[in-house]
This record gives C-alpha cells, structure tokens and sequence, in this order.
C-alpha cells in the first residue's frame, strides 16, 4: 500500500489591521529563524535575525510610524498589508 503524505496548511492570516500585520510577520519570522519566546522581542528586534530584507526594514519602519501616530489612514494600513505579504513569501 502506498501512504499518501497528508500537507497540513497554515492557517489564512489575516492583514487587516497593524497589529495583524506585526504578529503575521512575526510568526513568519519566528518559524524561519527558530526564534523562541519572540513574542516578547519589538519591532526593532526583529532586524536582529538573518539578513534584514529592504521590505522588512521597510515594514518595521512603517508599523512604527503607524503605531506612534495620532492617525491612520487606510492607504498607510494598505501598505503595511502589502509589506507584510511580501515578506510571508520570503
């Protein structure tokens, strides 16, 4: 009998919000750099591990720009999605 291998897919994330951006590529970052305990690292931290991308320094930069302004806009949220998928295909 031949055994079928079963592919166990992750779970859609959603990038609707900053903070669903930040945690996505977060997670991202944690699976492929087998960083522990990364919930606790911050944004900054996150440049620590591997080679930083332009996108993800890119994307740090920008998820603190949002994060500290009194307002966002949607296109600013927009693009920190965008940033965010790029970096889930890495």
């Amino acid at each position: 009998s031949v055994e079928i291998p079963t592919v166990i897919s992750k779970p859609e994330l959603m990038l609707a919000t900053p903070k669903e951006c930040y945690v996505a590529v977060l997670l991202h970052l944690a699976d492929k750099h087998g960083i522990p305990h990364s919930e606790s690292l911050t944004p900054r931290q996150l440049l620590e591990f591997g080679e930083p991308t332009a996108e993800l320094t890119e994307f740090i930069k920008h998820y603190e720009q949002i994060r500290y302004a009194p307002k966002t806009g949607e296109e600013d949220i927009a693009k920190l999605a965008e940033l965010a998928g790029k970096i889930l295909k890495q």
